[in-house]
This record gives structure tokens, sequence and C-alpha cells, in this order.
């Protein structure tokens, strides 16, 4: 909930498209992210479902397609090559 001039932002993992870097982000997700938690985190499963979190959500586009249907101000950003993507903006008002 925002009041009128609220602004908003978030960042998420996303499911990069290009062909050449997908898999190697997915194999850093689903693999070298979660073994590095277990050795140095002594076990902790917090980042163990990252990899599939990261290829079902894809991306936030339909986050922000929502937002906007709802009548706020809304940018959308990609990062790292699509490896993050962005969401920000504001309720008019």
């Amino acid at each position: 909930m925002l009041k009128p001039g609220g602004v908003f932002s978030m960042i998420e993992a996303s499911d990069p498209k290009d062909w050449w870097l997908r898999p190697l982000y997915l194999l850093h997700l689903k693999t070298v992210l979660p073994l590095i938690e277990r050795i140095f985190l002594r076990g902790a499963q917090d980042f163990a479902m990252i990899g599939t979190y990261s290829t079902n959500f894809g991306d936030a586009s339909g986050l922000a397609r929502m937002l906007r249907a709802q009548g706020l101000e809304v940018t959308f950003s990609k990062y790292v090559f699509g490896c993050a993507t962005g969401v920000a903006g504001r309720k008019p008002g």
C-alpha cells in the first residue's frame, strides 16, 4: 500500500535468456552457490532453491505489468545481462 506520491523499488534474481550466459548462471545458482553456502554457513539451506526460483520466476516484467494495471507509474530494468531485473516507480498524486 502506497500513499499518493509514495515510491517503491525491488530487484530480483532473474532467468537470463542469452544462450551463452544462461547455462553458466544456472550452474552457479543451482550448484556453486549452494555448495559455498553449505561449506561456509555450516549447512544452511537459504540459497538451495534460488536456481529453481529464478527459472520459475523468469523476470519482473509480469510484476511491472500488474503494477501498471493498478495505476502505478513503473520503470522496468534489466541488470547484468538479465541476471537480475528490477521494478521501481511511484503512486501518482
